[in-house]
């Protein structure tokens, strides 16, 4: 059963794009709070959501 939290805004889709987690400038705690106050049936990730040259350099 989908519980709902009456805490959380609710939407049927969320995007997310070109957050570059890795990177200094990511700002990662920002979209880790924006995620638990929001919530959405669907949750889309476009674009570098992992910053690609950031996992070269430490292969």
């Amino acid at each position: 059963m989908l519980q709902i939290d009456p805490n959380k805004t609710r939407y049927r889709s969320l995007w997310i794009s070109d957050v570059h987690l890795g990177m200094k400038a990511a700002r990662a705690e920002c979209l880790a709070d924006f995620l638990a106050r929001h919530d959405a049936d669907t949750l889309y990730l476009l674009g570098d959501i992992v910053d690609g040259l950031r996992l070269r350099r430490k292969l």
